[in-house]
């Protein structure tokens, strides 16, 4: 665990210590080495006369340091949880433009996993359609999918979901051939 304070970088260090040559061995109206003591006087009692300047300064741009961070902080924050739409809406948050948009920009469909059919023992696909809870048993025909891939590429696919990029594209097609059909009809 380190033991800077977190406000602590290379960069502030160096305004650090700027800032204490520029007070350092000076007084309130920065007069160096000023005979007036009136001059020094500080807010806290502990501190010598000629560094309570100093000291009193460097707390400031310390505070000022953290303020940057916090303020750093607020505007991360924002970002993340920033979901890029206007925080008045005019009509309701979804209204028929805001849905076409959002519903346009989803995909047909999401693969949730590739598997052998418990039934005809052939490779099928689990699909589940977009912004809804419907899933669809796809088949897949090996004729089609799987022609240009070695039996090996076609097991591990097919067990394992292990898909190379021929196979992945091939499916692809006709996943969504079909789910696009079963929207439609």
């Amino acid at each position: 665990m380190s033991t800077k304070p977190l406000w602590f970088n290379a960069k502030r260090a160096s305004e650090l210590v700027r800032v204490f040559e520029q007070t350092a061995n000076k007084c309130r109206y920065g007069h160096p080495v000023c005979n007036n003591p009136d001059h020094y006087i500080g807010h806290s009692l502990n501190d010598s006369l000629s560094l309570a300047l100093v000291n009193q300064s460097m707390l400031n741009k310390i505070d000022d340091f953290k303020a940057e961070d916090v303020a750093l902080w607020h505007r991360e924050r924002r970002a993340m949880h920033d979901i890029g739409e206007p925080l008045k809406y005019t009509r309701g948050r979804w209204n028929a433009i805001a849905k076409d948009i959002y519903y346009s920009n989803q995909p047909t469909y999401v693969l949730k996993g590739l598997g052998v059919s418990a039934v005809t023992f052939k490779p099928i696909a689990k699909v589940r359609i977009s912004s809804t809870y419907w899933y669809l048993y796809v088949d897949i025909p090996i004729a089609k999918a799987f022609k240009t891939v070695s039996k090996n590429a076609k097991r591990k696919a097919i067990r394992y979901n292990v898909i190379s990029p021929n196979v992945s594209e091939a499916v692809d097609k006709l996943l969504n051939k079909t789910v696009s059909h079963y929207i439609n009809t």
